[in-house]
């Protein structure tokens, strides 16, 4: 087996490790609705894929965990404006903004497997190639989209570690407050039944 044969592999396994949790669809669909299955055609191999995942919910849901932060991931890098906007307007109209959501997160898929397909594209290409100078300039492509995936993957770890921290500074402070009435449960119950006993309605 030849090196440019080993180099062609070794980037198609990056691409599918990195890569098939976020976009396992082909058809783009909100992460709230999974798109059907289609037999046969040039999705044939993520139709088994899908089928091997339903005997695998851990690797399912390990999955759908990638996609969602992806997803949140380039709504804020990409469309910070178009997300503030429809925030805004969940308020006065919630069923507007959430379409309006499911589409800008259907054009995150559709942008995305149109990468996919380049990248397949371009190894196809330097696996079939004889010629060093095209081999060397996909290899470049093929290294940059590499690179721009794990960019982008140290971001949204980065996001994951800041979030974790906020949630183990609540904990940290919902905790502390149950301490506290813990202390004084005794005197906290009595209270209570005197407030339940004006007002059965205010149980908590």
């Amino acid at each position: 087996m030849n090196s440019r044969y080993l180099t062609a592999m070794t980037a198609a396994g990056f691409i599918a490790l990195g890569m098939s949790g976020a976009y396992a669809e082909d058809t783009p669909v909100s992460p709230d609705k999974p798109a059907s299955v289609k037999p046969g055609g040039s999705n044939g191999k993520e139709s088994k894929m899908r089928n091997e995942d339903k005997k695998r919910p851990e690797l399912r849901d390990g999955r759908e965990f990638e996609r969602e932060r992806i997803v949140e991931f380039i709504l804020k890098e990409k469309y910070p404006q178009e997300v503030e906007a429809i925030n805004k307007s969940r308020k006065d109209d919630p069923e507007k903004a959430r379409t309006q959501m499911q589409a800008l997160k259907k054009k995150i898929w559709d942008e995305q497997k149109a990468e996919r397909e380049k990248l397949r594209d371009m190894i196809s290409e330097y696996k079939s190639s004889q010629d060093p100078k095209q081999l060397d300039a996909i290899k470049a492509k093929i290294t940059e989209k590499l690179n721009e995936r794990l960019d982008m993957e140290k971001k949204i770890i980065a996001q994951s570690e800041e979030k974790l921290k906020e949630m183990q500074e609540r904990l940290a402070k919902f905790k502390a407050e149950y301490q506290k009435r813990l202390e004084n449960k005794d005197q906290m119950i009595e209270n209570k039944i005197k407030e339940l006993s004006k007002n059965p309605e205010m149980f908590y």
